[in-house]
C-alpha cells in the first residue's frame, strides 16, 4: 500500500502529464477502490492546479490594447498581458488570438463544476436515497440537484449546494461543520442533526426534527443568523424576510420520503404547483373558485396519478389527466 507521499508525487506526475502507462493503470484502479481514494484524488488535484496556475490572459488589457492599435496604427506594440507582437498590419491575428483566449477560458470555466463538485440529482416523481462519504443520509426529493465539494477530507468544513427539497441526517464531526447554500444567499450551518429543507421559487424553507441549526442570511449590508430548535420551522420569503413558527409535528414535512402526503389547509392552488414542482406536469383548474379549496388529512400516493387522484376524491371534484397536464373540474 502506498503511503500519502507516494500518492501524491504520482497523482502530481499524472497531472502534469508526465506518468507512465503502469502508473496511469494504478491510479484508475486505485480512485475506484473507496470513496476516500477518490476525494483525495480530487483533493490533489486542486492542491496541483494551486501550484501550478494555468496562464489566464488579462482580457480587458487585451481589448484596451487592440483598441489602441486601431485608433493609432503606426504603433508597433502590442500588448496581450506578457506578450509582445510586433507585426503592426495583422489585425486579424489580434481579433483570433483575443477570440482563441475567451474560448479557451470558457470551456475550462465550463469543466470547473463537475471538478469540484459531485452531483445528485432526481428525476420528476423520483425520490432517493443517497449516502455521502462522511456518512450523512439524505433523501433527495423529486426534480432537485444536490452537489457536495468532492474535497471534503481536505478543508475545514463539509460544504454542500440544495436546489429542490431534501431531508439531511447529518453525520457528527467534531472539528468540521456541514453548510448547505442555497441560490438566495442563504446557508444552513449544523452539526449533527435531522432536517426538512426545501428551497424553490427563491423561497427556502427549514424544519428542525432534532440537534441544532444555524441559518446565516446575507446581503449587501453583511449577514443576519439565527439559531433554531427542534420543532422550529424557519422560512426565507422571497422578499428576504426570515420567519420562524413553532411546529408540532416536524415529521409531517418530511412524510413525502416515504410517498406519504400530510396536508393542513393547503389549497388546490398550492397543491398545483407542488405537482409542477415534483412531477413536472401543469394543473388546469376550469374554475378559479375550486382553487382556493383546501385539503386537510393525509394520504399515500405512489405516482402522480395516484397523487392527483387522492385529492379529487378529498375535494370531491373530477380529476383527469391529458399527456403532461392534469385537469381538475367540478
Amino acid at each position: 500500500m502506498q503511503n500519502r507521499s507516494t500518492i501524491r508525487k504520482i497523482l502530481f506526475e499524472y497531472f502534469k502529464g508526465s506518468a507512465t502507462s503502469v502508473q496511469k493503470k494504478w491510479i484508475e484502479e486505485w480512485v475506484k477502490q473507496s470513496n476516500e481514494n477518490e476525494e483525495l484524488f480530487y483533493q490533489y488535484l486542486e492542491e496541483w492546479e494551486r501550484i501550478n496556475p494555468q496562464y489566464i490572459a488579462d482580457s480587458q488589457l487585451a481589448f484596451e490594447n487592440f483598441v489602441e492599435r486601431l485608433n493609432h496604427p503606426s504603433k508597433s506594440t502590442f500588448s496581450l498581458k506578457t506578450s509582445v507582437v510586433t507585426d503592426p498590419s495583422n489585425f486579424r491575428y489580434y481579433l483570433f488570438a483575443a477570440a482563441s483566449i475567451v474560448i479557451v477560458l470558457m470551456f475550462a470555466w465550463s469543466f470547473r463544476d463537475p471538478i469540484l463538485n459531485k452531483t445528485f440529482t432526481t428525476r420528476h416523481g423520483e425520490i432517493k436515497m443517497i449516502v455521502l462519504s462522511d456518512g450523512t443520509h439524505v433523501n433527495l426529493n423529486a426534480n432537485s440537484i444536490l452537489k457536495v465539494r468532492r474535497s471534503w477530507l481536505g478543508e475545514s468544513q463539509r460544504l454542500a449546494f440544495l436546489d429542490g427539497e431534501a431531508f439531511f441526517d447529518v453525520s457528527y464531526h467534531e472539528f468540521k461543520k456541514f453548510k448547505i447554500r442555497t441560490d438566495n444567499q442563504l446557508e444552513v450551518v449544523v452539526h449533527g442533526t435531522e432536517f426538512n429543507m426545501y428551497t424553490r421559487h427563491k423561497t427556502t424553507q427549514v424544519v428542525l426534527k432534532k440537534g441544532k441549526v444555524e441559518l446565516v442570511k446575507y446581503d449587501d449590508l453583511g449577514s443576519n443568523s439565527i439559531f433554531m430548535k427542534p420543532g422550529e420551522m424557519i422560512r426565507l420569503e422571497p422578499d428576504g424576510n426570515l420567519n420562524k413558527t413553532q411546529v408540532v409535528e416536524p415529521d409531517q414535512y418530511s412524510s413525502w420520503k416515504d410517498h406519504r402526503y400530510i396536508f393542513d389547509k393547503t389549497s388546490l392552488r398550492q397543491i398545483g404547483n407542488m405537482i409542477f414542482d415534483n412531477y413536472g406536469l401543469n394543473v388546469i383548474v376550469n374554475d378559479t373558485v375550486l382553487n382556493d379549496l383546501t385539503v386537510s388529512g393525509s394520504f399515500t400516493a405512489i405516482d402522480v396519478d395516484d397523487f392527483a387522484n387522492s385529492v379529487a376524491q378529498v375535494l370531491d371534484i373530477k380529476f383527469q389527466r391529458e399527456g403532461d397536464t392534469i385537469f381538475f373540474s367540478d
